[in-house]
């Protein structure tokens, strides 16, 4: 069961937003708070348990999430854009349509996670687990997935254009339709049967076990992750 809100947290949250953005929520238990639709721009909630917690249609841009627990959260429709998720663990966490451009999910736990149709351009997911995710028509252009898991995931329709998939695992994930034009899979493991990865365009592939990428991103582009994998602490 779903721990209900204790008085003294609910109270935080009807703070004022420039109060609630100051307070101290590191390591606090707000397992299944209901916060849809609030704003929380900019909030440190590093190593908070969110634990099925409700944020759909939250404001979390540029928000500090680092090692929190959102296992089984509603983030559906949030914007996480600019936000620090480094550690942070979103297993079965809901984030259909959820706006992640730009966010920092080095090392995050994104096993099993609902993520159809989210926008994740620019986002830096070095070493993450997406292993068995929905990635349905997500958007990766110019991600960074550099030793990433995302075995078993169903990237069907996902647009991989420019994606640094530098030693992911890819094996028995679902590719279909999947654009990779550009994309960087040196080192990485993929099933030597997908027909999506053999027959992608403007792709070189050598030295993964069947393909690689020697396309790079934009000068532009490489600053932008640079700097999300710097400024997330």
């Amino acid at each position: 069961m779903i721990a209900e809100e204790s008085p003294q947290n609910a109270q935080n949250w009807n703070q004022p937003v420039d109060e609630v953005q100051t307070s101290d929520f590191v390591g606090a238990d707000f397992s299944g708070v209901n916060l849809s639709d609030h704003n929380l721009f900019n909030i440190n909630l590093n190593g908070a348990n969110f634990r099925g917690a409700n944020f759909s249609g939250a404001n979390l841009s540029s928000a500090k999430l680092g090692g929190t627990d959102l296992r089984e959260a509603n983030l559906s429709n949030v914007t996480l854009s600019g936000a620090c998720l480094s550690r942070a663990n979103l297993s079965r966490a809901t984030l259909n349509e959820a706006d992640l451009s730009l966010a920092n999910l080095s090392s995050a736990n994104l096993s099993q996670a609902n993520l159809n149709r989210a926008n994740l351009s620019c986002a830096y997911l070095g070493k993450a687990n997406l292993s068995k995710a929905d990635l349905r028509d997500v958007d990766f252009s110019g991600v960074n997935l550099i030793d990433a898991d995302l075995s078993g995931a169903d990237l069907s329709g996902a647009n991989l254009s420019l994606a640094n998939l530098t030693g992911a695992n890819l094996t028995g994930a679902n590719l279909t339709g999947v654009e990779l034009s550009g994309a960087n899979l040196s080192g990485a493991s993929v099933d030597s049967s997908n027909s999506e990865i053999s027959s992608a365009k403007n792709t070189e592939f050598m030295d993964a076990d069947i393909s690689n990428t020697n396309s790079s991103l934009p000068w532009e582009a490489q600053n932008i992750l640079s700097s999300i994998s710097k400024n997330c602490e």
